[in-house]
């Protein structure tokens, strides 16, 4: 690469930084095992692998490699997932950057119960996170549920065993009390066996995700209903297909409740675990505006705004990484002081926590208002009965029986109104959004959510996100207004007059400078009357009387100054990813200052979740078309937005919803405003319980704890990646059962094929969850 790659892509965890640290290692003939300690010869080690930004070498992939991650080593191929240790190596403790930014690094805090699911692609510097077993969470587990679901699949398999009986009286009645004790039993689970979540006292209350009663009760009752009037009114073949159909519909009904339960176990032991972990049973919290001091390994009991001290803090609710909170900051309850003391005032407590208000209020949970639910639990509850008449109809014009239709329309509804169409896509939004949560990621609404899972395009507002926001002064060019005076001098001169110019303006270009012209102790007073025009730069009046300009080249035209002579050189340092500043005095141009701004740690990554998820990067930036090409080269990112000022970023947004893009904007509060309001979806990096918020701020936006850009991206990748899982888990569900619906409808099969269809969908759709949900 070019200058751009030494000068922009040395952040930490890259690949140019990774190939340098594996050259050095590699330079010594001998290097030890991670794992084991053994020595090694570094070219020939089994296997190599980077954590912490560091490059281990390892005997082997299975043995020491799983050793270091703090599990038991494999110990042959039929040997399925190892327990882990709570045992961690020291060195992983260890941070791998400054304390002034995030750090990535292990901590050894509880576990969270998991689920066993791929990853989108390494989201930071170490994929190294220690974890412990978790004390058992009380949940929610109906043992009176589950006895009665038994109850209800050995009644209705008894009476379709009979059905191979010889036919008779006796036998009709007993597999016709049988059915109905199937029902009775299967309308009792779901009076007792209701979903429930834990509230903030600690006690279970119903939870609004959870399908509706009727799902479970109304197709067996009916079915019931209809083999009574069957053996009352007909009798004969009629009577028996009609108790077959009717045990069919409680057979599918008890094992689709089974496996949905099984299926929904590890999800509510994983939001037990978290509420529980972000403080959701505690007592003590202290009301909003009472100080209080938390010091190491404290948890947060609150929401707080920090008064005094300094602290390293949990920046994810498992502990994975950290990040340092000082006077101003925000600290969201649940997370934990790893060292350090700090005072702070309670912004907000109780079910007003930031990373708990998802818990106890339904349209901030995606699963129980996102598109893909609110769909499948109208089809369920609504749009059945329709479709039962319509099959009904279409049995009737087939000729078929009064019995026949009756029967036809029982067993399609039975099929479209299953509570899998509800709890299979609900359950997999669930898993994604606390996921999400667990790294300090939150959808404010889940409306939110869904927009974030539609995005096409994602808009990066550079200064503060992919850039640090903290440009460097690196070179000053001179020109013709310097004068005869020796070059460093003029330099100087240069500087000062521009510090001067921009004492009174609070962007990271004026503290760079003013920074640097206090390192060379030069004057700060040679300028006055200053007037700053709007992201273009500032005028004033010099000490001698003579006119100042010192801004973008926009702003040298508008004022007639003349930039011809700088063109060849600003071309040349744009080229290199510089920010370009040019000084003019008495209508001539007096020297360029060039300002280096290096990527943020991550910002690579965070480019790379984007377009994994086939989501498209935007890079705007007030700097030139050069200087964005420059940034864009070294990222990968080619929708460039460049020469965009702060208060013009909406109206860019606004283009690019124009021309039918869904938006997502990732930025920050206060500085991004215009963009973040705009957007279809806001990502606020740092947004978790901010201390101040703004009355016009919207309320269905992305917030992350940390200001780590690649949480921000993860955020918006998750929402992608689990909103088509969501879209396939129910489509897996409802076809099988819309198809078994048809060819009933169309008299192609016998009514009970329609349960049975809804049975094998119902299967297909759950299997996934029962897979993944194996915690590891």
């Amino acid at each position: 690469m070019s200058e751009v790659s030494d000068t922009l892509a040395r952040e930490p965890g890259s690949s140019v930084e990774a190939t340098e640290g594996r050259a050095a290692r590699t330079a010594s003939a001998v290097v030890r095992c991670d794992g084991c300690g053994a020595e090694l010869d570094g070219l020939r080690a089994g296997h190599v692998a980077i954590f912490d930004a560091q490059t281990r070498y390892f005997c082997g992939f299975s043995t020491c490699r799983r050793t270091f991650l703090g599990l038991e080593p494999e110990l042959s191929a039929s040997v399925g997932r190892a327990s882990r240790s709570p045992s961690v190596p020291p060195s992983l403790l260890a941070p791998v950057a400054s304390a002034d930014e995030v750090v990535r690094r292990t901590a050894p805090l509880p576990d969270a119960p998991r689920f066993a699911l791929d990853e989108l692609i390494e989201p930071v510097a170490t994929s190294l996170e220690q974890r412990e077993d978790a004390s058992p969470v009380d949940t929610p587990t109906p043992d009176m549920g589950g006895l009665l679901l038994g109850l209800t699949l050995v009644a209705g398999l008894l009476a379709m065993a009979l059905e191979m009986a010889a036919p008779s009286s006796l036998v009709h009645v007993a597999r016709l009390l049988l059915v109905g004790v199937a029902v009775a039993t299967i309308a009792g689970h779901a009076a007792t066996a209701r979903g429930r979540r834990l509230a903030v006292d600690g006690s279970f209350v119903r939870d609004e995700a959870a399908p509706h009663w009727s799902l479970a009760v109304v197709a067996p009752v009916l079915g019931f209903l209809v083999a009574v009037a069957a053996r009352l009114s007909t009798g004969g073949a009629f009577a028996e297909r009609a108790l077959f159909l009717a045990s069919t519909i409680v057979v599918a009904d008890a094992i689709v409740a089974s496996v949905a339960s099984l299926a929904a176990r590890p999800t509510e032991r994983r939001r037990a675990w978290l509420l529980q972990r972000l403080g959701g049973g505690a007592s003590d919290v202290s009301p909003p505006g009472r100080e209080v001091v938390l010091r190491s390994d404290a948890l947060v009991p609150a929401d707080v705004e920090v008064v005094e001290g300094d602290a390293v803090v949990a920046s994810w609710v498992s502990g994975a990484s950290t990040m340092r909170r000082r006077a101003g900051d925000v600290v969201a309850a649940g997370l934990r002081i790893v060292s350090g003391e700090l005072r702070g005032r309670v912004l907000r407590a109780g079910t007003e926590r930031a990373l708990l208000r998802s818990f106890f209020e339904a349209a901030r949970r995606p699963e129980v208002d996102a598109e893909v639910v609110r769909g499948a639990r109208r089809l369920a509850v609504r749009f059945s009965p329709l479709f039962a008449v319509l099959a009904a109809g279409s049995a009737y014009a087939f000729r078929a029986q009064p019995i026949e239709v009756v029967m036809v329309a029982v067993a399609v509804h039975a099929a479209l109104s299953s509570a899998a169409l509800v709890v299979v896509p609900g359950l997999t939004v669930a898993r994604g959004t606390l996921e999400a949560l667990d790294r300090g990621i939150l959808y404010g609404t889940a409306a939110a959510w869904d927009r974030a899972g539609r995005a096409t395009a994602a808009v990066f507002c550079a200064r503060g996100t992919l850039l640090r926001g903290e440009p460097e002064l690196v070179e000053i060019e001179l020109f013709g207004g310097a004068g005869a005076q020796p070059r460093s001098a003029a330099a100087n001169g240069v500087l000062a007059l521009a510090a001067s110019a921009l004492a009174s303006e609070s962007t990271p270009t004026a503290f760079a400078l003013r920074r640097a012209a206090r390192e060379r102790g030069l004057a700060a007073d040679l300028v006055r009357n200053t007037r700053s025009h709007e992201g273009r730069g500032v005028t004033g009046v010099g000490a001698t009387g003579e006119a100042v300009v010192v801004g973008t080249r926009e702003l040298m035209v508008e004022r007639r100054v003349s930039v011809a002579a700088a063109e060849g050189a600003m071309a040349k340092l744009e080229a290199a990813g510089r920010t370009v500043l040019l000084v003019a005095r008495s209508g001539r141009l007096f020297g360029v200052c060039a300002l280096q701004d290096g990527l943020r740690p991550g910002a690579r990554a965070a480019v790379q979740h984007l377009l994994d998820a086939r989501i498209e990067p935007v890079l705007m930036s007030p700097d030139t078309a050069a200087t964005c090409e420059a940034i864009g080269r070294a990222l990968d990112i080619d929708h460039l937005r460049a020469e965009v000022r702060e208060d013009e970023r909406g109206a860019a947004v606004q283009r690019l919803r124009d021309v039918g893009a869904r938006v997502v904007v990732l930025g920050h509060a206060k500085e991004d405003d215009a963009a973040l309001r705009t957007a279809d979806v806001a990502v606020v990096l740092g947004g978790v319980g901010r201390a101040t918020e703004d009355p016009a701020a919207r309320l269905d936006e992305v917030a992350t704890v940390t200001d780590d850009v690649r949480d921000a991206a993860l955020a918006v990748a998750l929402a992608q990646r689990w909103r088509a899982r969501a879209s396939t888990a129910f489509l897996m569900v409802a076809i099988p059962a819309g198809f078994g619906s048809l060819v009933v409808a169309g008299r192609l099969l016998p009514p009970e094929y329609a349960p049975i269809a809804q049975l094998l969908g119902a299967i297909s759709g759950v299997w996934p969850l029962l897979r993944d949900g194996r915690e590891v």
